[in-house]
């Protein structure tokens, strides 16, 4: 396959541009800045379309990158040659994949040819715009290169259509991408997730046997308990009926004590009513009387001659009897006072102790019934033996019950603690049979993507192994071209090279920059040799060797010089020195 010739009507700041191209090598010797990358870029556009169409940065956007500098139609023609066809290929470019236009012309008959379609460069060269920068097309200042499922279909001889080899890296990313989601050794690892979840659960259910026995216990401590508590239920329950009576006998006590003292009260009333006190005042009464009648009448005797020696004698009793009766009524009227005072204080002290009975009766009916005395109380103490016994018999059997009662509690709310967390450790026993089988499913799959992995490994390596020898003889026929190298470079299957001296095996990285450069295009070359063998490609190269010595430079023209005359050279540079 060769270029004929192109014409850029607008790309980047190339504007109404028109090159023809020989068959060999064609050198476009411009300043920097004239444009030469934006020309070898539009080659390869016409072939593969823009890179990046997703890309916002304009850089990265090649249709941005490239849009024209003046406007007007963004696009261009090519002419080509394909065995013994020729064609006359036109694109133009709008700002989106979906206004772009694709015209394919036979050249002979200037009629649309249908040998084509707009992915071309991918059914002329039979490998992806990727596998075309790694080979084809070397652009400014990236000479190193890679193998590519597309270049190594080619180097094996395989079919474009069989894609095995071509999705091989596809599908060892897709095994790779397995094996580290469900590595069992990796810590992101969905295995050894599942795992540590196992362990867990196990761990979580190591008490469940002994919190079953432990539930056992209780249930049979909890029934002992519940026997002593009836038990102490049924003493009580006796005690206070022998309390009552003991209260009730009490109470009939009261009522006869209270009926005596109400008994002695009608008889007192009785005899105030029948006091012989009343009877004696009438008496008093007429001796008063008599008195003063008997002092009056010695006065009027003394003024009577034939009676008044009787008159001293009379007044003197009537005065003596007078003087009797004052003072034994003076004293009967304290004695009247005295005992009503003593009957007031009576009538008081009677009043408050209904008032404190009233009282007391009233606190029961609003608080709650306690008709048992502490062993505090005075009355206790006063209490019958029966009674005290009852009470502290009594006393005790309630402190057993609450006792037992708080240790019923206790244990029921142990057990139904015990109870909650042996109903999760089944459920996590539940969860962790479902998780182990899911466990056991995901480690066939992993075991069998490994061997997947292997398997394909093996199979690239001995595919590899059928083109490897020839695109190291090759790699070491173009690097003997431009350098006297004396270093040992191994290729292995997936076409890596590596430096081999005396110290061993080192990356080719860690040599210069030029020399990469060298090793570089010579695995290119390999590649386009060991893989184009009926129709061979143009070669674009831009500026490939700014990065070599004066020394190198010769050797490096002198291997263009020479592939020219089986490829079409298209070689970009601004150094007439580089020509």
């Amino acid at each position: 396959m060769r270029l004929i010739k192109c014409h850029i009507e607008n790309f980047g700041k190339l504007s109404q541009f028109d090159y023809e191209f020989n068959e060999t090598k064609n050198v476009i010797l411009k300043d920097n800045g004239w444009g030469k990358s934006t020309f070898a870029a539009f080659i390869k556009v016409m072939f593969y379309g823009f890179e990046n169409p997703k890309k916002t940065n304009a850089y990265e956007n090649e249709r941005k990158r490239f849009s024209p500098w003046n406007g007007g139609v963004y696009g261009g023609t090519i002419s080509f040659e394909v065995g013994e066809k020729s064609y006359i290929l036109t694109r133009t470019f709008g700002q989106k994949e979906r206004e772009d236009e694709f015209t394919l012309l036979d050249a002979s008959t200037m009629l649309e040819s249908l040998d084509y379609t707009t992915n071309i460069g991918e059914e002329i060269f039979n490998i992806n715009r990727e596998s075309f920068k790694s080979t084809i097309f070397v652009g400014q200042d990236a000479c190193e290169t890679r193998s590519t499922g597309d270049i190594e279909n080619l180097l094996g001889n395989v079919t474009l259509e069989s894609l095995d080899i071509n999705n091989y890296d596809n599908a060892i990313n897709t095994l790779n991408d397995y094996i580290n989601k469900y590595s069992p050794t990796r810590k992101t690892g969905e295995l050894n997730k599942i795992k540590r979840q196992l362990d867990d659960l196990e761990f979580e259910n190591l008490t469940i046997n002994s919190n079953k026995q432990r539930v056992e216990k209780l249930i049979n401590r909890s029934k002992v308990l519940e026997d002593y508590l009836n038990l102490e239920r049924k003493k009580k329950d006796k005690y206070q009926n022998r309390i009552f009576i003991e209260l009730d006998k009490k109470k009939d006590e009261e009522e006869n004590t209270e009926k005596e003292e109400k008994k002695s009260e009608k008889d007192e009333i009785s005899l105030d009513k029948y006091d012989p006190n009343a009877k004696t005042d009438v008496v008093g009464l007429f001796i008063l009387l008599f008195g003063f009648f008997l002092t009056v009448l010695g006065v009027f005797l003394q003024n009577n001659g034939k009676y008044s020696t009787f008159a001293y004698p009379i007044t003197g009793i009537g005065l003596l009897v007078m003087v009797y009766y004052v003072s034994k009524t003076f004293f009967k009227v304290k004695e009247k006072e005295a005992n009503k005072k003593h009957e007031d204080e009576k009538k008081k002290k009677e009043e408050a102790l209904k008032k404190e009975q009233k009282e007391k009766e009233e606190a029961l009916k609003n608080a709650p019934y306690d008709p048992f005395k502490e062993p505090e109380d005075a009355e206790f103490a006063n209490a019958p033996n029966k009674y005290r016994e009852y009470v502290r018999n009594l006393k005790l059997s309630e402190s057993r019950i609450d006792d037992y009662t708080g240790e019923l509690n206790r244990i029921n709310r142990e057990i139904d603690e015990l109870n909650k967390e042996i109903a999760k450790q089944e459920e996590n026993d539940y969860k962790r049979a479902k998780l182990q089988e899911y466990y056991n499913e995901l480690t066939i799959k992993y075991d069998y993507t490994k061997k997947a992995k292997d398997f394909l490994t093996r199979a690239k390596e001995n595919f590899g192994k059928k083109y490897n020898e020839p695109v190291k003889k090759t790699f070491d026929k173009y690097l003997s071209m431009m350098l006297d190298s004396t270093d040992d470079f191994v290729l292995n299957v997936n076409n890596e090279l590596a430096i081999k001296n005396a110290s061993g095996i080192k990356d080719v990285k860690m040599l210069s920059k030029a020399f990469r450069d060298v090793i570089g295009l010579s695995l290119r070359l390999a590649f386009i040799e060991c893989s184009f063998k009926k129709e061979k490609p143009f070669i674009i190269l831009d500026d490939c060797f700014v990065n070599v010595d004066d020394n190198t430079l010769a050797p490096c023209m002198n291997m263009l010089n020479t592939i020219s005359k089986e490829y079409q050279i298209i070689y970009f540079t601004c150094s007439i020195s580089r020509t």
